[in-house]
């Protein structure tokens, strides 16, 4: 009897993954697990790419995607860091800037707006005048490595390689200082980089409903709410699979809800 291949499509391998066994792990970091996290890192490349996992939501590829110069993206020019930088310079009371993610290097082709901080922006820019090795690639994050790799843009797998050091990293801490760490959530060995993201698209998810004063469980694929969550993680909003996204994070704001009470409970 002949086997019969079976094919996972790309835009499906997310939600098989969200019915494997990996539900049973708490997705969601709180913001104060992800500082701590970010505390934990070797260097400015370090910290950058997992706040731009937790800040901005990027999934590990698109760390690739952060380039220096002015760039022609998705039928314009597109402002780089350099010009960013400019713009801190020039605006000192401005929050937050905007960098295209260009569609070449999002998932499924899907671009869009990050909306920088200007603490993670003023970070690049530290990166950039101080650390970055002299290269000529355009990308802002190129390796630091002694190898043949420096001075090379960082490659896809570089932030999922990155968050397992620095989770092992910081799960030993907690576990040789149980006390100094009592008032952190606990930390799964196999959590992963794309819960940084997760947990940022939960947060907007979170503030969202708030502004519009409806509980998550309210929320539909109609929702304003879901709609701005999927804008800023490129989701498609009129996927089939929209409602299952939504049930994610419908319940990773339960798991939000219940990780707050533990830790002002203890």
């Amino acid at each position: 009897m002949p086997y019969k291949k079976i094919f996972i499509y790309a835009e499906n391998r997310e939600l098989v993954r969200s019915n494997s066994k990996s539900k049973l792990i708490i997705k969601y970091l709180l913001p104060a697990t992800r500082e701590l996290l970010y505390a934990n890192t070797a260097n400015l490349l370090e910290e950058i790419v997992l706040r731009n996992g937790g800040e901005l939501g990027c999934r590990t590829k698109e760390n690739q995607g952060f380039y220096l110069d002015d760039f022609k993206a998705d039928g314009s020019i597109q402002k780089g860091l350099l010009s960013l930088f400019k713009d801190i310079m020039a605006n000192p009371d401005k929050e937050e800037f905007e960098y295209h993610l260009a569609s070449f290097h999002a998932r499924y082709g899907s671009k869009r707006m990050l909306y920088i901080k200007r603490s993670h922006l003023g970070l690049m820019k530290r990166y950039y005048d101080q650390e970055r090795p002299k290269t000529e690639s355009n990308q802002l994050l190129v390796s630091n490595s002694t190898n043949h790799t420096l001075g090379e843009p960082i490659g896809e797998q570089y932030g999922t390689q990155l968050f397992s050091k620095v989770l092992e990293k910081v799960r030993k801490l907690m576990q040789d200082n149980p006390e100094a760490y009592s008032g952190y959530q606990e930390l799964d060995k196999a959590q992963s980089y794309h819960h940084l993201r997760h947990s940022f698209g939960t947060d907007i998810f979170h503030e969202g409903c708030q502004k519009a004063k409806k509980s998550y469980e309210s929320i539909t694929t109609e929702s304003a709410v879901y709609i701005e969550t999927a804008r800023r993680l490129g989701h498609k909003v009129d996927s089939k699979y929209s409602n299952q996204t939504t049930k994610v994070y419908i319940h990773a704001s339960g798991q939000r809800e219940q990780l707050l009470k533990e830790v002002v409970n203890g």
